[in-house]
């Protein structure tokens, strides 16, 4: 039994056909390698279900995909009343992905079970997202989300591991990461991006250039830029009317000690060569004393 039942995506205008459903004979492979000995290259004994991308066949069961996607749950479930138990189902997947469900697959199949690392979490998340594949999804978001975290915003070019042999500034790494996001609808991620953009000194040139985000998040980013040094430059203001105020007190108080002590010097008699101004002077003269001021004898 055999069809073409087209089953439009939600987003990209990219269609999942079910070609035919037949038994498939396995491909032949050329070439070596790791990735020509990936269990889902060829057929073996549990394949029921194929997945042909940019004309090459991927050989899985279908349990695979649908306890992992909502998406391929549901277009499975629509056409297994169309199936025979001893029928493979084949479905063609239309888009330039072929390398992106390689990568899936290297997860996701237990044969395999390869490490998620920054540069696959890049490539997988639209997809993930076009698909459904939240639990693989929300793997990814962790994934980028450290990788971010460790970004140093304010150092020169480094290189990623998501981009090697070739360098990049913190500011092309964060606009790569806000397209991959926008185009994967991964809100944690884009909101990461967004903050290190707006808290930091990041220049903004690349990411005004670019094609690939979108308007709205280039206004949020500028936006809150513009907030943030307004209130850099608030908190700036108000300390120096604080130093301004201190420094007009710390002037009045000299002002006031400094008149006092003036006022003491006018009132008070200048001290004598001989002594204080109160103390009297006297000199003895045999029986005699005489005090400034009076004199008395004593014989």
């Amino acid at each position: 039994m055999s069809g073409t039942i087209p089953l439009q995506d939600r987003r990209n205008d990219r269609r999942t056909t079910q070609a035919s459903k037949h038994s498939v004979p396995a491909e032949s492979k050329k070439g070596g390698g790791k990735q020509s000995s990936l269990p889902f290259l060829k057929q073996d004994s549990y394949t029921d279900l194929v997945l042909v991308v940019e004309d090459k066949k991927l050989y899985l069961n279908r349990s695979l995909l649908g306890c992992a996607s909502t998406y391929f749950n549901q277009v499975l479930s629509e056409h297994q009343h169309d199936k025979k138990k001893t029928d493979t189902m084949e479905l063609q997947i239309v888009g330039n992905v072929y390398q992106e469900f390689v990568d899936l697959l290297s997860v996701l199949h237990p044969a395999v079970n390869k490490d998620l690392n920054e540069r696959t979490a890049l490539r997988l998340l639209p997809l993930l997202e076009e698909y459904k594949m939240d639990v693989m999804k929300d793997k990814c978001e962790k994934v980028l989300m450290s990788s971010l975290k460790k970004l140093p915003l304010d150092a020169k070019p480094v290189v990623t591991s998501s981009f090697k042999n070739k360098k990049d500034d913190p500011a092309d790494i964060l606009v790569k990461y806000m397209k991959v996001a926008e185009s994967g609808n991964s809100k944690n991620v884009l909101d990461q991006c967004v903050k290190m953009f707006s808290e930091s000194d990041v220049s903004l040139d690349e990411l005004k250039a670019s094609p690939h985000v979108s308007h709205r998040i280039k206004a949020q980013v500028f936006q809150n830029r513009m907030d943030s040094t307004l209130e850099k430059l608030s908190k700036v203001e108000a300390e120096l009317e604080q130093e301004k105020q201190e420094n007009e007190a710390l002037r009045k108080r000299k002002g006031g000690k400094s008149g006092s002590m003036d006022d003491m010097s006018k009132t008070q008699p200048t001290p004598s060569k001989g002594g204080p101004a109160r103390a009297r002077r006297y000199k003895t003269f045999g029986n005699k004393v005489s005090i400034s001021g009076s004199t008395s004898q004593l014989n």
